[in-house]
């Protein structure tokens, strides 16, 4: 099972010094040096989920960059759009979400290989494609450096390949959004809520 859980930004925001406050070192420090209100509030949003629903330990750097704990459970962040959103599995999780109407149908060329390409034909295609690779990518704790050059082959029944290994990937619609979660061992089976900003602050 993986669950993802999901804030809204707009209903967050008149709640953003709060949400401050309740961050403390270098999480505080983090969300502090942004400008903008709004990217105060998405980071201090996803140190609390993390905080609320995954654990209280230290957030260790593995060799490619991903946050882990040392004693689980596995997470992943992600937001686009409206939302920021934490997925917690107790295998490597990869998360992403996107803004349907934010994709840019011009990059396609640069975002996907040429097969991959062939399938994109509207913002949905693209958002549905980009957050399955994102995914796959980041549960190998990788960027997609090269997104043009790796492409992700749909092998069936929720089963997927990237860079020579399988993964099941599960894609869920979400108010004008896609969300994909990747895992290796078996299908992520998502329960997905969505939290009010207040919640983070109890």
């Amino acid at each position: 099972m993986t669950k993802v859980f999901l804030v809204s930004l707009s209903e967050a925001l008149p709640f953003r010094q709060q949400l401050l406050s309740s961050l403390s070192g270098q999480r505080k420090e983090k969300a502090e040096r942004f400008v903008r209100d709004i990217d105060q509030a998405r980071s201090a949003i996803g140190s609390l989920l993390i905080r609320r629903f995954a654990g209280k330990e230290e957030i260790l750097i593995g060799p490619k960059g991903k946050p882990y704990f040392a004693n689980g459970p596995f997470f992943n962040l992600s937001h686009a759009g409206e939302y920021v959103g934490l997925a917690v599995s107790d295998e490597e999780v990869g998360f992403d979400l996107e803004n349907i109407e934010r994709c840019d149908l011009s990059i396609v060329r640069a975002a996907f290989t040429a097969e991959e390409g062939q399938r994109i034909h509207s913002k949905q295609d693209f958002a549905l494609a980009w957050t399955r690779k994102e995914a796959v990518a980041k549960c190998l704790g990788d960027g997609l450096t090269n997104p043009r050059l790796i492409g992700v082959v749909d092998l069936g029944n929720g089963r997927f390949q990237y860079e020579g290994e399988t993964f099941f990937i599960e894609t869920l619609p979400l108010d004008g959004h896609y969300l994909s979660v990747a895992t290796k061992k078996a299908a992520p089976e998502i329960e997905l809520e969505v939290i009010p900003a207040q919640e983070l602050l109890k």
